[in-house]
């Protein structure tokens, strides 16, 4: 009686250690993201078009949680500069200098690109048949790369790179498709601190709806 009361208990640990697929493994994702800074307190805003983000990440998954390194690349449209001061005859411009002679327009080719590196913590529990929810922080930092260009003559008038301290916060959901491939949905919170790009001021901070699969290597 004693070993066929065992036998079931090995089981359920069998069973929960295949719902905990521990080990290392890599990750591709990518998804539609906002830039949400439309604010007064800002130079350099955001317009209400939606953006664009792909990324990588490794890391081991262990009783219950991952710790991994995350790097990512997001593309987003430049909306415009506030202040009456920084408009011209078109009603917007992009750039300010002391003179005003420079006016941007809000147009094709007025960009700004990020490429962000974080250390990820994340806590997934499984609760039912492979599902796990989870919530994530991380941080590191962020990349920040503006262009625009003149409305009159078409050369880039702003075109300027800044390193900048970030971080994120993330929920979402998890799913063990099979016993090496994880599908992922989830939303990120990005904060980047407030910096400068060519002298105007910039807060960059997203948010994004995120799917992506995750591929385990090897087992711990």
């Amino acid at each position: 009686m004693v070993a066929g009361c065992a036998d079931p208990g090995n089981t359920i640990a069998r069973g929960s250690q295949n719902d905990r697929p521990n080990g290392s493994y890599v990750g591709v994702g990518g998804s539609v993201h906002y830039w949400t800074e439309q604010s007064n307190s800002v130079d350099l805003e955001s317009g209400s078009e939606a953006g664009f983000m792909g990324g990588v990440d490794a890391g081991i998954r262990y009783a219950g949680g991952r710790l991994g390194i995350e790097l990512s690349g997001r593309r987003d449209n430049v909306h415009g500069i506030n202040g009456e001061r920084n408009r011209g005859s078109d009603g917007l411009c992009l750039y300010r200098n002391p003179d005003q002679t420079r006016c941007l327009s809000s147009g094709d080719g007025n960009m700004l690109y990020s490429l962000t590196s974080h250390g990820i913590a994340t806590y997934e529990p499984v609760v039912w048949h492979g599902l796990r929810p989870y919530a994530l922080v991380g941080a590191g930092v962020t990349l920040l790369h503006g262009r625009a260009e003149d409305v009159e003559s078409g050369r880039p008038e702003l075109d300027d790179t800044v390193l900048t301290p970030s971080g994120q916060v993330g929920l979402g959901i998890a799913y063990q498709l099979s016993p090496r491939v994880d599908l992922d949905l989830g939303w990120r919170r990005l904060y980047a601190r407030k910096t400068e790009l060519d002298e105007l001021d910039i807060t960059y901070r997203t948010n994004a709806i995120m799917l992506a699969a995750r591929f385990k290597l090897g087992d711990i």
